[in-house]
């Protein structure tokens, strides 16, 4: 199939966040089937397997995805060799990742399961070719086709689960290691007949240096979020390990959305700055504010986590509830790290990111090493809950403390708007506090929907809606003639 035109701006991001979604939406789906259908071990041994494939990806990325795409974008004749470098950076870690598997052999005991996920980290590196098309702005190929694979993925999980062969739980690591096989080589594969970025003058970035810092921090972030499962493991077993992925699992699309939904906003914090200037600490408090209140009625549907854990697993895992239960208010840290992370890239303070998210594995560590040998999965689920408020209120302080851009908030608006973020997740937990005690899904059912119906109307129809208009006639306003 030929590629079409390159997509509107407006195109692009329409595509990458519904595709994310969706994809979010059928990992909830395996969460579900998985832990109804395999025993406690192999839910935990797919935990394990599946928090090793995101943590190997994310590392071999390195944080050089953005600057290959913006090189690639830019077009110019050092792009291919820029390509390369960055291919080479990424086989380089991969072959690391892998003499650290070696030397961890309790991370994958079985032999195919090894293998296959060796397969999976030598590919990583080939999804590079997604920069190909975020350059071009054919972001449809790269969306479209991952949701392909991941729907693939759950069918055979379905007939993976309907067939129950000897070894069901097997069966399942080795589809979910060809997912990640499948979603590598499909970039590569399309890159081969895509269409090229047009040749033009390469504006030069932050230099080696610049990226290197960026990689770093990039890989101390990866290492703080999942860090806490193979802790869990080494110091407490798989059956933990398992009771904290349900939790994690149930509570993953409402941190990705939180993400998700900061990146649209990328050129309002980057509009007015230099190169000695970071953006307004009230532009990232104002970003804050509109996800902020996309996000925390869905921690109010938290609050009946026993609720949720029994309907996903069939019977009561009170471990496993209070571990969401903690968990709850870390879409609302969320919030506030990743509009002030995007303002501390957008203003290019590499080094300061680097240390914050450096003094947050530090911490989770620590943490963890404190809670998780006593607590477990609760250890382990405040102390991710406490390194991502640090993470948040440290990026703040750099905010606050280092050369920043002339606030176009006043105060007051900033404080406004932060109080009315609170609005839909007070409407929802009016709802809750109705619906009294919440023990079957009828009650359950009705508190989610109210909590999407309440996100929703925030984002387009309420106040939201006004500060997104006010965004957008303060960029206007700065357009140059």
């Amino acid at each position: 199939m030929a590629d079409r035109g390159a997509e509107s701006i407006l195109q692009s991001q329409a595509l990458l966040v519904g595709a994310q979604f969706s994809r979010l939406g059928l990992g909830l789906l395996v969460t579900v089937l998985l832990v109804r259908g395999l025993d406690d071990a192999g839910w935990a041994a797919f935990m394990l397997l599946s928090t090793a494939c995101a943590f190997a990806a994310l590392l071999i990325d390195a944080g050089l995805q953005p600057a290959l795409v913006t090189e690639l974008a830019a077009g110019g004749p050092e792009t291919p060799a820029l390509l390369r470098r960055v291919l080479a950076i990424r086989w380089a870690l991969a072959l690391v990742v892998l003499v650290v598997v070696l030397g961890l052999p309790r991370l994958l005991p079985d032999l195919l399961p090894r293998v296959v996920f060796f397969v999976v980290v030598l590919t990583l590196p080939l999804r590079s070719w997604n920069a190909l098309f975020a350059a071009t702005r054919r972001n449809r190929v790269t969306a479209l086709g991952g949701l392909v694979i991941h729907a693939v993925f759950v069918v055979a999980v379905l007939t993976s689960l309907r067939l129950a062969p000897r070894d069901l739980a097997a069966s399942i690591l080795v589809l979910l290691c060809a997912r990640e096989i499948a979603l590598s080589l499909y970039p590569w594969l399309r890159a081969r007949r895509a269409v090229r970025p047009p040749a033009g003058e390469i504006e030069r970035g932050s230099g080696p240096r610049g990226l290197v810092l960026l990689s770093a921090a990039t890989i101390c972030g990866a290492a703080y979020l999942h860090l806490d499962v193979f802790m869990l493991e080494t110091l407490r077993g798989p059956e933990d390990v398992g009771r904290y992925g349900i939790a994690t699992r149930l509570l993953l699309p409402v941190m990705v959305g939180a993400n998700l939904l900061a990146a649209p906003f990328l050129p309002f914090l980057a509009r007015r700055h230099d190169e000695a200037a970071l953006p307004s600490l009230s532009d990232g408090l104002v970003l804050a504010a509109l996800i902020l209140g996309a996000v925390l009625p869905a921690a109010v549907c938290f609050e009946s986590a026993a609720a949720l854990i029994d309907l996903v697993k069939g019977e009561a895992a009170p471990v496993a509830a209070s571990a969401l239960s903690t968990l709850k208010l870390v879409p609302a840290a969320v919030a506030f790290g990743s509009a002030f992370s995007l303002a501390l890239v957008i203003g290019r303070r590499y080094g300061l990111w680097l240390l914050v998210t450096a003094l947050g594995l530090v911490a989770n560590v620590a943490l963890n090493l404190l809670w998780i040998p006593a607590e477990g999965p609760v250890g382990a689920a405040r102390a991710t809950l406490v390194t991502e408020f640090l993470v948040a209120v440290l990026a703040g302080l750099v905010l606050v403390l280092a050369p920043r851009s002339r606030p176009r908030w006043p105060l007051g608006q900033v404080g406004r708007a932060l109080g009315l973020a609170l609005a839909p997740a007070a409407l929802v937990l009016a709802l809750r506090l109705l619906l009294g005690p919440i023990a079957g899904p009828a009650p359950l059912l009705v508190l989610v929907v109210a909590a999407l119906a309440a996100s929703g109307l925030w984002m387009l129809l309420g106040p939201a809606r006004k500060i997104r208009a006010r965004i957008e006639s303060e960029g206007a306003q700065e357009e140059p003639a």
